[in-house]
């Protein structure tokens, strides 16, 4: 019921959907093959004009601010993290379909292009399973690298 509601928002409010990563939400999981880690983060999320923004505080230590901007297509945005001493670190993608939401990066790693996807599915409005892959041809092959689970704590 919550996820229909908030895709009706969606059409009302681009942002809507964004508001689910407000508050604080603890994250057990990490890179593949690796001891799941326990980590912190809280999110403090408005909106700002015509923008939509997250300040992410990680473990107690200042993340990133990232900013949403729709790009007009429903359910997509464009987003950009600046990092506390004010670097951005380039333009990504957010798609979101129901449940389902998928971020997409580029990199470069050694001259090669790399494509960067984390995907979260919302269970509920607390409740996320995340999952981390790379692409080095292009998007046609991905390769898991991470994952966990996410819920909210506050």
């Amino acid at each position: 019921m919550a996820i229909l509601l908030a895709l009706f928002l969606l059409v009302a409010d681009p942002y809507a959907p964004l508001r689910l990563y407000d508050g604080t939400w603890i994250a057990i999981g990490g890179d593949k093959g690796a001891a799941p880690k326990t980590t912190r983060i809280a999110n403090i999320c408005r909106r700002v004009g015509a923008y939509f923004t997250c300040q992410q505080t990680v473990d107690g230590k200042l993340s990133n601010l990232i900013v949403f901007i729709p790009d007009g297509a429903h359910g997509h945005y464009y987003l950009q993290a600046v990092l506390p001493d004010g670097h951005a670190t380039g333009r990504g993608e957010l798609t979101i379909a129901g449940p389902l939401w998928s971020y997409l990066n580029h990199g470069d790693e050694n001259g090669a292009a790399v494509l960067y996807r984390t995907t979260n599915h919302f269970t509920d409005n607390s409740h996320i399973h995340y999952e981390m892959s790379q692409s080095r041809d292009g998007g046609k092959t991905w390769i898991t690298t991470g994952g966990g689970d996410e819920h909210r704590q506050e």
